[in-house]
């Protein structure tokens, strides 16, 4: 048990330890006796503190990384266009609905798909917010076949 750390003759592990009766001069209070308990306790708060600092980065860092491909903010839109939901995303604007923007219909189908996936848009509704395949304005296909019934499949196209 000679080169056990926890042991008390040894540098690494030597264990800070007071007894109640000392008291040691600190040099924030001028010379003042200060009970050697009241300074381990503010050394062990100020530790805590930024333990608890650390914890907290931690956690922010764990928030915002994406656990899978599925769920980072490249597929669900997430931390994209969070400072307003504006009907037509594209103008930024109130005044119509994307899918009725006349611009953004005149686009090539290249540029629509790389502005839907850049601003979390769902490829259904062009809405933000969802993925298509939680879309609730998924429309069943209206394409009839020969006996003029409609396929009522939902296609990706």
């Amino acid at each position: 048990m000679e080169s056990d750390l926890r042991e008390y003759g040894t540098a690494k592990g030597k264990i800070n330890t007071l007894d109640a009766n000392e008291s040691e001069n600190d040099e924030n209070n001028n010379g003042v006796a200060v009970d050697p308990l009241q300074v381990q306790l503010q050394e062990n708060q100020q530790v805590m503190k930024q333990v608890v600092e650390g914890l907290a980065q931690v956690a922010q860092a764990m928030s915002n990384k994406p656990t899978n491909r599925y769920n980072s903010d490249k597929y669900t839109g997430t931390n994209r266009n969070t400072e307003g939901k504006f009907k037509c995303w594209y103008h930024k604007s109130d005044n119509h609905e994307i899918g009725d923007c006349s611009i953004f219909a005149r686009l090539d189908s290249q540029t629509k798909v790389d502005l839907v996936r850049k601003n979390g848009g769902c490829f259904s509704c062009l809405k933000i917010g969802h993925l298509s395949r939680h879309c609730h304005s998924r429309k069943p296909c209206d394409i009839q076949n020969e006996l003029h019934q409609p396929c009522g499949k939902i296609h990706t196209k």
